[in-house]
């Protein structure tokens, strides 16, 4: 079972794209420790449901009882924990999400729109974010403008 301090719990604040992304390394390794465990499993040829008694009711001779229990165990406590970090990295997500929206509505009321763009005709997207040396941060885009499609071509304003 993984510690107090490997688990995050949701934030009230609001939550950055960094802290996101730490929980999903985070889910990531506890794959890896599932991994790790099943393939224990495998080695001694159970999986979590086959018996560790014989007919008689004795321990079974050809499997390593005790790292057979220690792995199932592992495993579901594993498994708590990734729910819990799935469960984060939803709730983490949903707030950048409704942040974002947040800003491009603040962006929206303090833009005025201008009649060239009018004639044009309506942007379809808003750029919300641009990592760093991404092709859009080295085409120049920036976050917070809008594209408009017109005769096969992409503006940018």
């Amino acid at each position: 079972m993984a510690n107090d301090s490997e688990i995050e719990t949701p934030e009230v604040t609001p939550v950055t794209r960094e802290h996101v992304m730490q929980l999903i390394k985070q889910k990531e390794n506890i794959e890896e420790e599932i991994k790790a465990l099943n393939d224990v499993l495998k080695s001694q040829n159970v999986g979590m449901d086959e018996p560790l008694v014989d007919g008689e009711g004795f321990p079974r001779s050809d499997i390593d009882v005790y790292q057979v229990r220690h792995a199932r165990h592992n495993i579901i406590c594993k498994g708590n924990d990734l729910k819990n970090i799935m469960k984060n990295i939803e709730t983490g997500l949903q707030n950048l999400h409704s942040q974002a929206r947040e800003t491009a509505m603040e962006c929206d009321t303090s833009t005025q729109t201008n009649s060239a763009s009018e004639s044009i005709g309506q942007p379809f997207a808003r750029i919300m974010v641009v990592v760093d040396g991404s092709p859009a941060d080295v085409a120049g885009i920036k976050q917070g403008k809008k594209l408009l499609f017109t005769l096969h071509y992409y503006f940018e304003y």
